[in-house]
């Protein structure tokens, strides 16, 4: 059901915003009530480049006003998120 989705959805987000706070790497998460969460990292294009690298896409903000060095991260199932959470994790940027 629909309400099922968005429940999987705001579990999979608070997971994926637990992951990434507790990265050495990340400088912010930014609070979001939507499918997506916006992370700012020192070395924002190095972390989207590992990610492609592995067939993982993510939005390139990192030129963007105000947001600079940021990465917008759509929140996917549970198998997806888990391969972006061990890219963060083999991350040494």
């Amino acid at each position: 059901s629909a309400k099922q989705f968005q429940d999987q959805i705001l579990q999979q987000r608070m997971v994926l915003e637990e992951a990434f706070l507790s990265a050495d790497h990340v400088e912010h998460v930014y609070p979001s009530d939507a499918n997506y969460i916006l992370v700012k990292m020192p070395n924002a294009k190095g972390f989207l480049q590992h990610c492609a690298a592995e067939n993982v896409v993510l939005r390139d903000f990192t030129e963007k006003p105000w947001i600079e060095n940021c990465i917008r991260i759509s929140v996917g199932l549970p198998a997806e998120n888990e391969k972006l959470m061990a890219l963060l994790e083999a991350f040494q940027g």
